[in-house]
């Protein structure tokens, strides 16, 4: 399971930070591929858990329908299916499940890509034997 990069404590943005949530029902939508992608589950399920510290009343998750191989968007599944089609998912939205949890490894990737990894390079290197972290130019 790849779970992104970033980790750790997570605050609502402050776009969304000043809508007033309390008590309000929220439905979160991704692109269909939250169906199967455990990255786009995990950022769900950090997003609910924001909202719950802003009293969220009843946070649940619409799943956009995969077609084939093709990811589809809200826009594109409103736009093939109609808005009532899409009202349909928001009503009938699940809580929020908890993704899977990572597993060791995933752990080390996400430890890795925050603190070993440069725009230009991974900044971690094995070589004969040893590791070295290169800082600048050694």
């Amino acid at each position: 399971m790849n779970t992104g990069r970033a980790y750790g404590r997570r605050e609502l943005i402050p776009d969304l930070q000043v809508i007033p949530w309390r008590g309000k029902k929220v439905v979160i939508a991704f692109d269909s591929d939250g169906v199967r992608n455990d990255s786009v589950r995990l950022a769900e399920a950090k997003l609910s858990e924001c909202l719950q510290k802003v009293d969220c009343n009843g946070i649940c998750a619409a799943r956009i329908p995969e077609d084939g191989d093709a990811k589809i968007g809200i826009d594109d599944f409103i736009v093939a299916n109609g808005a009532e089609a899409f009202r349909k998912l928001i009503v009938e939205a699940d809580p929020v499940e908890e993704p899977p949890q990572p597993e060791m490894m995933d752990w080390a990737w996400m430890i890795i890509d925050e603190e070993f990894v440069s725009p230009q390079s991974p900044t971690l290197q094995w070589y004969r034997d040893e590791y070295y972290v290169c800082r600048g130019t050694h």
